[in-house]
This record gives structure tokens, C-alpha cells and sequence, in this order.
């Protein structure tokens, strides 16, 4: 699911006939690390367990090639049509975010350059998000002479979460890049307070739809009894479901209704504790994790999506939920205020129990509002794949204009 946003983007692009390649990098293990396992096993103590199986002689090797052939560790793939190639690096040092990058740059050259040999040197770069991508394409952008523009997803540097060590390489990224891009309005202006990067430079290129889901059409006979609303996302804190759970307990008793909660992650057991202590079990439902097509199924039996997070960059759950003709619920938390308005849902204050419980009861008792031939128009032509690559088209080619 990590990349699955940049996934949707190659798509929509390689179906207007656009050559899409990726570049995936991940590090496994530190120089320390080796190190340390070295000295173990050549004094025959305990090591890392997480350390691959070998003698003292092999880890070192490993720890050589990891260094000095990171060609060595390139993997090729494709996906839909995406050639991606895979690079796995090494940590320098014990990770550290102040330094990881360095490390994760190095093997982005190695993967760079494999790509490059396997299926020629790109036009522009396209990195999403400035670390590491950002940091990566302009050092490739100064070395190749090649163009790039940035899309920013992350709030990690909006919400000052990243090292202020690396604000000035950050800041030079996106000022040497052709276009400066986010996925929501909110984005760019929480990045001109941290980064200084004036609101006006940013252009809005939104998330865009699955193109997987756009050609399944409306499930228009799927029952919905007893009515069903359904939040999704990872269960952590940041996603808010426990106010959900409080509205929905508050919820009149002749609306006969469940909550389906989809998602895993550290607060479940909370999360079941508070259903528990406010003796709704028999109407609240943990489905975990959901495949996308699971998913899909799930959205079409309810009668609305909610979203009740603290912070979201987009929101891309209510844009797949309305393209499936169901109407949303979200918090005004950045990203959904350029998605929900009132053809299409409500909009409420964050950890705000009982405005979200009005709005529930206002969508749960006019569905008939609520077009799903209309929410799911507005959605293909506001979020669907030919005004992403309008966009991009018209972005690429400033870029190759320069």
C-alpha cells in the first residue's frame, strides 16, 4: 500500500501512452550493524538474529558488496506496464533521519543508472515527495542535466516531524524543481509556513482515482439492510475512529444501523475496549484489513463513508467512495476540505462528537439526496485519471521547455 497513490499515477499515465518507469528503494541492515556481527562471530557470541545466516568472511563480503557494487542488489520488475526496478541499500550509520538519506541516494543512483541501461535515459524526473525522492532527483537532475518536478504527499515536514538539519537541503529541492506540486491546497500552505515556499508556487495535482475501480460500475441492487456506515483507514490515533464510535453510539436507537470499522493497527484492542464499555459489540464490526476488492464491496453496501481524522494531506478513501456513488462524512482536517462540499457530504470540526453525530443522522436520514450516478460523475471528472494527465502533460512539458 505504500506506494499505491504513485501506482495509480504510472497507470493513468501509461494508458494516455506515457513511458513510466519507477525507481523503489528500500535499506536493509546498517554498516554498524555488519560490523558488530563480524566481531560476534569471530568470537563466536551471539549476533544480530535479524543478521543473515553465515560465517564472519560472508557478512563481511556482504557488507563490502553492499558498499562498493550496489549494482548487485537491483531487481527489475513490472507492474501493469511499470517498469520498476527495486534497489536495496545500506544504512551508513545506525538510522538516522538527519543522515538516512545519503545512503538511500546512493542506491537511487545504482537504480537510476540500471534503468537507464535497461531502458534509456527518461525525459523528467517525477519524484513524490522531497524526501528522499525530492533529494534524489535534484542530485540526478545536476549530474544528467535532466528536469523534475516534485509532488509533496507527505505532512511529515508540514507538521515539523522531520529533522530541521534537513529544512535547507529540502527548501533547495523544491526551488531548483521545474513545478512544485501538491495533493491538496492545505498541503501547500502548511509547507509555506515550514519550508517558505510561497502558497502561489504550488500547483494542486489531487491524488487520482484507481483506474482498477473506475471500470466496475455502479452495484445499483446490493441491499442495504440494515443500513451500514463504514470508516476506513489504519487504526492509529491520527485517524480519530474512536470519535466515531462515540457519535455513533449516540445515534437514535430506531436507525437500526452498524459500523463497520476497516483497517489494523495499534489501537484496535482500544478501540474495542471503548465499543465495549459503550455496549454497542453487537453493532460495531473490525472487518482488519480489506483487500481492494473487498473493499469495493464493502463501500457499495454502505450507506456512507466517514473520515474523522486529525490530519489528512487528501483523502483519497472519499474520493473511491464517492466514485462508488456513496456519499461521505470527513473532518476538516486539510486534505478533504478540497473534496467535500455540500453536493456530496458534510463537513465537520475534528474530535467534535456531536457535530459529527448531526451529520451522521442529516446523511443517514436524507440518502435520498444523494445521487450515485452524479457523486460518482463528479468524482471521475474532479479526481479521474484524464485530468491527472492533463495536468501532468501540461507540467512536463514546461519542464522539457526549460
Amino acid at each position: 500500500m505504500a506506494g499505491i497513490f504513485q501506482l495509480h499515477q504510472a497507470q493513468a499515465l501509461i494508458e494516455a501512452g506515457f513511458k513510466v518507469g519507477v525507481l523503489s528503494i528500500k535499506q536493509v541492515y546498517s554498516v554498524p550493524m555488519l560490523l558488530k556481527g563480524v566481531v560476534s562471530r569471530l568470537l563466536k557470541t551471539s549476533s544480530n538474529p535479524l543478521l543473515p545466516p553465515g560465517s564472519w568472511k560472508e557478512l563481511l563480503l556482504l557488507l563490502y558488496r553492499k558498499l562498493f557494487c550496489p549494482s548487485e542488489f537491483i531487481v527489475f520488475d513490472n507492474i501493469n506496464g511499470v517498469f520498476v526496478v527495486r534497489a536495496e541499500g545500506i544504512y551508513d550509520f545506525k538510522p538516522m533521519e538527519s543522515l538516512n538519506h545519503m545512503a538511500w541516494s546512493r542506491a537511487g543512483y545504482a537504480a537510476f543508472n540500471a534503468y537507464s541501461e535497461a531502458y534509456g535515459t527518461p525525459d523528467v524526473l517525477h519524484a513524490h515527495n522531497a524526501l528522499n525522492g525530492g533529494l534524489l532527483a535534484a542530485s540526478l537532475s545536476r549530474k544528467f542535466d535532466l528536469p523534475y518536478v516534485i509532488t509533496e504527499h507527505s505532512s511529515f515536514v508540514a507538521r515539523g516531524l522531520v529533522s530541521r538539519s534537513l529544512y535547507g537541503k529540502i527548501a533547495a529541492c523544491y526551488r531548483k524543481s521545474s513545478s512544485l506540486l501538491v495533493v491538496s491546497p492545505f498541503l501547500g500552505k502548511c509547507l509555506e509556513g515550514e519550508i517558505g515556499i510561497a502558497h502561489s508556487d504550488w500547483d494542486w495535482v489531487p491524488n487520482v482515482l484507481d483506474p482498477d475501480w473506475l471500470r466496475q460500475p455502479l452495484q445499483k441492487d446490493i441491499p442495504k439492510e440494515p443500513l451500514q456506515i463504514i470508516a476506513i483507514g489504519n487504526l492509529i490515533s491520527v485517524k480519530d475512529h474512536a470519535t466515531v464510535i462515540r457519535a455513533f453510539a449516540k445515534l437514535p436507537k430506531n436507525f437500526e444501523i452498524q459500523l463497520v470499522i476497516a483497517g489494523d493497527g495499534p489501537d484496535e484492542n482500544e478501540l474495542k475496549r471503548i465499543v465495549s464499555e459503550l455496549t454497542i459489540d453487537d453493532q460495531v464490526i473490525f472487518t482488519g484489513r480489506l483487500t481492494r476488492q473487498a473493499l469495493i464491496q464493502q463501500i457499495d453496501r454502505s450507506c456512507c463513508v466517514v473520515l474523522p481524522s486529525l490530519f489528512e494531506t487528501f483523502g483519497v478513501v472519499l474520493i473511491e467512495s464517492l466514485m462508488r456513488g456513496v456519499p461521505v462524512v470527513s473532518s476538516r482536517c486539510g486534505g478533504p476540505e478540497c473534496i467535500v462540499n455540500q453536493e456530496n457530504g458534510v463537513l465537520v470540526e475534528p474530535q467534535n462528537v456531536a457535530e459529527l453525530l448531526d451529520a451522521l443522522i442529516d446523511v443517514i436520514s436524507n440518502l435520498d439526496r444523494y445521487d450515485a450516478e452524479n457523486l460518482r460523475k463528479s468524482a471521475i471528472l474532479n479526481f479521474g485519471p484524464q485530468r491527472l494527465v492533463a495536468d501532468l502533460n501540461e507540467i512536463y512539458a514546461k519542464a522539457l521547455s526549460r
